[in-house]
């Protein structure tokens, strides 16, 4: 069977499970096709390699792999070559027994191969693999978000979605292993939540290694437009794309005048990329046109968020991909970011604004200060503003899940008080006020907050600044 299997057909697994055809899902392009089977009794998906896609595989030259390890592409650590199909598959089925043994845990959202066909190698067959299904009535891909059949319903859930896109490859690199492939296409977010899934796991290698995969236009890295192989430094300029797209209204941030003029994705995204916000090169400009989105988002983010942008798409970095910003120091801004929206005063739409700062709304167009009360901690500053959510990661820079919440505001009358959430039994809080008075509070309870006083918890240290407005 190599091409399109037809409904029913029976196939049989590495592990020895019984495979049957149900329906297809998708027919992927030139890669392969994708289909709805049973799987031993269970829901799963198959993943069916095209006859064309292998056989330009099998055209590439030979791999080489020396014993000194130059060219260990695949893992393997003997003088010998083989073929690129080979290499492939062998690299899936490797990717097979990584996720049996448990060493890619379900909660890091990768949606792994789990078995693999039967092959024989002949050139007149095919393969596949197995992998769980992924519910795109609840889980549509990046892409839909792209060309707004899909939206978030805040800008904290957008932003979630991109901590948990960013947690994922970090777990992944460090691993020690390389996406090399990632697009619009195979990360799938549910909208209301931001919780993520990756697909497209077959194209995970050792970091540093690549037979096949070369990555999608408009989210590779430069020195792949030229012949380097593919690496965790070129997922994060990869990822970078992603993440200003969703946080910018789906511009690209290397598609502007020049761009459009060169119409060489070559030059303009490989040779020559320039970002089109770029503050000394202004070739390649955003235009109303293409980046009316972009233009109207990118003046509201701080400038913090601006520096790693720039920084990841500036001519330095682009040359000198070990400068990229790491998914840490990524994790790190959008965690402050996000613990920064507050609701316009006046119109109650979402505002980035932190430590008292006077802030345009892009709806109302009012300039306010929409808390003078902020809670100081390291480099944060988190409105204080009734219903506000102070979520564990923004002090737990170890904590897996960007929704788990620390404390809350509540109103009272026409006090606010700090309730704590999802704490440990026994837990305590010890509260110091401006006029040195301490106080223990335990879990569950409330404590109204003034100008001045510290809260301690867990050898965090946490203060309440700016002006009374009650």
């Amino acid at each position: 069977m190599s091409m399109d299997l037809h409904i029913n057909a029976v196939l049989i697994s590495e592990k020895g499970k019984k495979i049957i055809v149900r329906r297809m899902i998708s027919d992927m392009g030139g890669q392969g096709f994708v289909y709805l089977v049973d799987y031993d009794g269970e829901k799963k998906v198959l993943k069916w390699y095209k006859e064309e896609y292998l056989e330009e595989l099998r055209k590439r030259p030979p791999l080489s792999f020396g014993v000194n390890g130059h060219r260990r592409r695949i893992g393997l650590f003997r003088p010998t070559s083989v073929n690129v199909e080979q290499a492939f598959y062998d690299n899936l089925c490797k990717n097979t027994a990584v996720w049996q043994s448990g060493k890619v845990p379900s909660s890091w959202n990768f949606v792994w191969p789990q078995d693999m066909t039967k092959w024989d190698g002949r050139e007149d067959s095919s393969f596949g693999y197995i992998m769980d299904w992924i519910p795109s009535d609840t889980y549509p891909t990046v892409e839909k978000f792209f060309v707004f059949s899909e939206r978030f319903p805040s800008r904290e859930v957008m932003l979630t979605a991109c901590l948990n896109i960013l947690r994922a490859f970090e777990n992944l690199h460090n691993a020690g292993y390389s996406y090399q492939d990632i697009n619009e296409g195979n990360i799938y977010i549910r909208p209301d939540t931001g919780d993520i899934l990756i697909a497209d796991t077959d194209n995970v290698t050792q970091d540093g290694y690549g037979f096949s995969i070369k990555g999608t236009d408009g989210y590779k890295a430069p020195e792949i437009w030229m012949g380097e192989v593919p690496s965790a430094a070129s997922d994060r300029f990869s990822l970078a794309i992603v993440l200003f797209r969703l946080m910018m209204g789906s511009a690209h941030p290397l598609e502007g005048l020049y761009s459009l003029e060169m119409d060489d994705p070559y030059i303009s995204q490989g040779k020559d990329p320039v970002f089109i916000f770029d503050k000394t090169d202004g070739r390649n400009q955003a235009c109303r046109e293409m980046h009316r989105n972009a233009m109207i988002f990118w003046p509201q983010y701080p400038d913090y968020i601006h520096a790693l942008f720039y920084h990841v798409f500036s001519s330095e970095t682009i040359r000198n991909k070990e400068k990229r910003p790491t998914e840490k120091e990524w994790i790190e801004a959008l965690v402050r970011l996000r613990g920064e929206i507050a609701g316009c005063p006046y119109c109650e739409t979402l505002v980035y604004a932190g430590a008292g700062m006077a802030v345009p709304c892009p709806a109302c167009h009012q300039t306010e200060t929409v808390s003078p009360c902020y809670l100081r901690y390291q480099t944060q500053n988190i409105p204080l503003t009734a219903g506000r959510i102070v979520y564990r990661c923004q002090w737990d820079a170890d904590c897996r899940d960007f929704r788990e919440p620390f404390l809350k505001i509540v109103k009272r009358g026409t006090a606010r008080y700090f309730e704590m959430l999802h704490m440990s039994r026994g837990d305590i809080w010890t509260v110091i006020y401006a006029d040195g008075t301490r106080k223990r509070i335990p879990y569950g309870a409330y404590t109204p907050f003034s100008m001045g006083m510290e809260i301690r918890f867990g050898g965090k240290s946490f203060v309440v600044m700016g002006e009374e407005w009650y």
